[in-house]
């Protein structure tokens, strides 16, 4: 039935005639992939999962993510894009929805043959990816996904009813109930943690593939192209980075090499990606693989699929839960690992005379300090006062302010406050970084460490801060900390500027 609906594909889309049977790619779980060698030349062709296709929201999806397929085309990442035909990438005939490609001669990578070259190649792009912004000025195809610049990280908890399972495939296979059955305090376990955890994961959304792993990326030389793109959506970043890290170290084979593992990570940071210092957080919100069980357990039990998808439903939910019995014993590791990327990386230390010289040289700087009610400074004198009253704000008993310089190894590159109400019960936080370390998210991992020091030391739980409308790279930073937006008011004006401005007030 393929074989005849692929020869009319070929002549109702001008693709030449078939040189020799379509040939059937192995990789994809999901969709049927099939390579065409034409008199035209060669070409690739995905059936997408009529399954899949009857979902509600399935055709939305695909569209928004075809709108950033676009947008990604016209970048120097390296995609391979689905082929464009009357109008639209998506295309059908009786009744099979289907993507068409270029035919690209590169092979993804077994888990053996990934260097670090690879790991760092990967998570640059990634980095670029995770970087992208929709045009100001989106057209017609991107009006899908426009609307979500504002969109906030949120995930659905998981209720997965593992007892449910079991009971049903007792009946049907009883090797994968007695597994699930050995796993079952596991599974609830990680479901419990998971759907705590991303409750405190940031907020912040980026341009995420959602599916880069080793397989979804194809290699000639030292050159690549990423594929299988219908899964573009905006997503956690922090997230898409771990799995991917993960992915691309050997987890998949229940092997981690932890070289590769930082390379990843280090690679992302290095192309402008920001990182975490709550991987811990992250560690437990890694439950897409809960969900891919879930779906395969469905699949081995003959539920919305074909029946050639039960056997490769059961394989897969052999492996599936072989990864999550692997995750669990590798956590101390993982965590490990990670930490040991950012730990220490950035540090606080009371701020006094001694950063005079790095304090001025941001203080004073007009670009540095364009959206700051009270700089910029005009003379050291200034600055030097300022770091007295803080010297000494930092020798009372309960003082009423917190002055942290922040750290990252041994330089000065910022300062982070809290400024206390009269009943010490709430803190007005903020911050500033030397501009020649902005765009790195230090500001965010100093103001999570001073959120930590009030709420451990201080007991304080409720946070307020202010920033230059215009000033973006500020108020991202509190959404990031979880902080919302409650106004926006005006009598807000620069020391060197004559103009009045308006700030937006957050609270957490």
């Amino acid at each position: 039935m393929e074989q005849k609906l692929l020869e009319k594909l070929c002549c109702e889309y001008n693709l030449g005639e078939l040189i020799q049977s379509p040939t059937r790619l192995v990789g994809g779980f999901m969709h049927k992939m099939y390579s065409l060698f034409t008199t035209q030349g060669k070409y690739a062709v995905k059936l997408l999962n009529p399954f899949i296709m009857q979902r509600e929201d399935a055709m939305d999806n695909y569209r928004a993510a075809e709108a950033f397929e676009t947008m990604l085309e016209q970048t120097d990442i390296p995609i391979l894009p689905a082929l464009t035909a009357r109008g639209k990438k998506m295309q059908c005939m009786e009744g099979q929805y289907f993507y068409l490609y270029e035919w690209y001669d590169g092979k993804a990578l077994k888990s053996e043959e990934i260097t670090e070259f690879h790991c760092e190649k990967v998570g640059g792009i990634l980095a670029k990816i995770h970087g992208l912004k929709l045009p100001q000025t989106a057209g017609v195809e991107q009006e899908a996904v426009a609307e979500l610049r504002e969109e906030k990280y949120e995930r659905n908890e998981l209720h997965i009813d593992w007892d449910g399972y079991i009971e049903k495939l007792a009946e049907k296979n009883r090797e994968l109930s007695e597994l699930l059955r050995e796993n079952r305090a596991l599974l609830y376990e990680s479901q419990e943690k998971g759907n705590e955890a991303i409750k405190k994961l940031p907020a912040t959304v980026a341009i995420c593939h959602n599916d880069m792993d080793s397989k979804n990326v194809l290699w000639k030389g030292e050159g690549c192209r990423i594929i299988d793109l219908e899964c573009l959506s905006y997503s956690s970043p922090i997230m898409e980075l771990y799995e991917l890290a993960l992915c691309w170290s050997g987890y998949e084979v229940c092997n981690i090499d932890f070289n590769l593992f930082q390379s990843f990570i280090r690679a992302y940071e290095k192309a402008g990606g920001t990182l975490t210092t709550d991987w811990e957080t992250v560690y437990y919100s890694n439950n897409g693989r809960l969900e891919w069980l879930e779906y395969n357990l469905k699949r081995a039990l003959g539920i919305e699929c074909s029946e050639e998808e039960i056997e490769l439903g059961i394989g897969q939910v052999k492996e599936t839960i072989a990864h999550v019995i692997y995750y669990h014993k590798a956590k101390d590791s993982i965590l490990d690992c990670v930490n040991r990327i950012t730990r220490n990386k950035i540090a606080l230390e009371p701020l006094g005379l001694k950063h005079l010289k790095t304090v001025h040289e941001y203080a004073s700087d007009l670009e540095n300090t364009k959206y700051m009610v009270h700089l910029p400074n005009e003379t050291i004198e200034e600055t030097r006062a300022f770091l007295e009253r803080k010297e000494a704000e930092w020798q009372k008993e309960i003082p009423e302010s917190y002055e942290f310089a922040v750290l990252l190894g041994d330089a000065h590159i910022g300062a982070v406050c809290a400024y206390l109400n009269e009943e010490r019960t709430e803190a007005e936080i903020g911050w500033i970084i030397n501009k020649r370390y902005w765009r790195k998210g230090y500001a965010y991992e100093a103001a999570t460490l001073l959120l930590d020091f009030c709420k451990k030391e201080l007991n304080i739980h409720k946070f307020t801060a202010v920033c230059d409308t215009e000033n973006v790279g500020s108020y991202r930073v509190m959404e990031k900390l979880g902080m919302k937006r409650v106004c926006v008011q005006g009598g807000r004006k620069n020391r060197a500027s004559e103009e009045f401005s308006r700030e937006y007030q957050y609270e957490m």
